[in-house]
């Protein structure tokens, strides 16, 4: 089946705020992060809601015909999330979700992954801030489709691309698209985490390689 791709506009924000929600209710991190099954779903609801705000301000957000799944992506130079940008997609607004437990576990996120990412790709790319596909189509193609429409537009640039992830079944399914883990480490008391890199396939890449 062929999975039309597109840009996506703000309109659509609440139904992939949801779409997220459902789709990382089981993801080690957000389990992680939002321990209480009561609120879970609505909470990471929230939060990346924000992500896919932020994103559609100041990146490219796609998805597919249906709006079965999403990506997030920031491009090269403008993959660091900064505090004015935050604050203008509503990163920065207290929420109910948002106790002190849980500030501090996604904290501890933030910081540890801004830390490896900066560190391991310092030169421009591509940054793969989410990608994800309704739980009940994940083996049709539809997260496939999303990640190859972006690598087009950061192979025509020759950057490469970065991602986090914290499902060990999916590094299977990025390696295929040819990214590499360059870091592993578990977040305290949490989950643990996978750094990829995925260098550009038209020419040489403009990241280094750090062990």
């Amino acid at each position: 089946m062929v999975h039309r791709i597109r840009s996506c506009s703000e309109t659509k924000l609440k139904r992939l705020s949801s779409l997220f929600g459902r789709a990382f209710f089981t993801d080690p991190l957000y389990e992680y992060i939002f321990p209480d099954l009561s609120t879970r779903q609505e909470a990471i609801a929230w939060e990346l809601g924000n992500v896919v705000l932020y994103g559609l301000r100041f990146g490219a957000v796609h998805v597919d015909s249906r709006l079965q799944g999403c990506a997030v992506w920031l491009p090269p130079g403008e993959t660091d999330f900064t505090e004015e940008r935050m604050s203008q997609t509503g990163m920065l607004d207290s929420s109910e979700f948002l106790v002190a437990d849980v500030e501090k576990r996604l904290t501890i996120f933030i910081e540890r992954s801004e830390e490896v990412h900066r560190r391991i790709v310092p030169d421009p790319h591509w940054y793969l801030v989410l990608l994800e596909v309704e739980p009940d189509r994940q083996k049709d193609g539809i997260g496939s489709a999303l990640l190859e429409y972006g690598l087009g537009l950061a192979d025509e640039g020759r950057f490469p691309m970065y991602l986090e992830t914290a499902e060990k079944k999916n590094l299977r399914f990025y390696r295929k698209h040819g990214f590499e883990v360059r870091e592993q480490s578990a977040l305290p008391g949490g989950p643990e985490l996978w750094y990829m890199i995925r260098e550009n396939k038209l020419g040489e890449s403009h990241a280094g390689i750090h062990h």
